[in-house]
């Protein structure tokens, strides 16, 4: 028996509930809410963006699919109502409809590493080949990150800057840590520019980068350790007996 969170309930007759994630994760730290209507429509709201409709006689439109969260949350939503959802190739062909406006958030800065993506082999120099080499054998010694879906997995090259990863079909990316020497996700922020490993991500976090609520929700989301800031006691002088 699936258990929802009710947010509130209108006068309308329709009532709003947070959405959880179905793929292992703790929350959405509510920034994916469902609202059922009295005429039986579903709609998904993703950032405060509405992404998703399910209507009473079962047809699914989506609009928008501009961010990988966003992608988790719809493919949660539609599966939250026992609708299909294996990959966003599925989702793109059965249930996208277009684009709406979207809510002015960065997704994905066009300067990120990750950004310009060849698939071509034959673009790949020796210096590319041989990450390429480097990212299999981390595949095969220790797997895949464990938030990187393994559906519609491809190896890319960024000739601008230079980077080899895995992109799978909800255009995440992987790619190896030179400080760790072990494939782990890339991430990049959904309010700004800000991009890289968790690791790196945790020390920006830690220099007071950001204090975006938002953003901050976000962090946690991916697994960065987001802790309050320790008071300064650096005045305190403890009193002797």
């Amino acid at each position: 028996m699936k258990i929802r969170r009710i947010v509130a309930f209108k006068e309308s007759g329709s009532r709003s509930w947070e959405l959880s994630p179905n793929d292992g994760r703790k929350s959405f730290y509510g920034k994916a809410k469902v609202e059922e209507h009295a005429d039986g429509r579903a709609e998904l709201y993703s950032y405060g963006t509405h992404v998703a409709t399910i209507y009473p006689d079962g047809n699914v439109e989506v609009f928008n699919m501009q961010s990988a969260t966003t992608l988790r949350h719809i493919k949660a939503f539609l599966e939250e109502f026992d609708i299909p959802a294996p990959n966003k190739k599925y989702i793109e062909e059965n249930y996208f409809v277009g684009s709406t406006v979207r809510s002015g958030k960065a997704v994905t800065s066009s300067k990120s590493i990750t950004a310009a993506e060849s698939w071509d082999l034959s673009g790949f120099g020796y210096v590319q080949l041989e990450e390429a080499r480097d990212i299999l054998s981390a595949w095969l010694s220790d797997g895949l990150p464990e938030d990187f879906y393994e559906d519609e997995i491809t190896m890319n090259f960024n000739p601008r800057s230079g980077a080899v990863f895995l992109s799978n079909s909800n255009y995440d990316a992987a790619l190896i840590n030179p400080e760790t020497g072990r494939l782990e996700s890339w991430y990049n922020s959904p309010y700004t520019s800000v991009e890289g490993f968790k690791t790196d991500l945790q020390e920006l976090y830690d220099g007071g980068y950001t204090d975006d609520e938002e953003e901050i929700d976000w962090l946690r989301e991916i697994g960065v350790n987001i802790s309050d800031q320790p008071e300064d006691n650096d005045d305190f002088e403890e009193d002797e007996f």
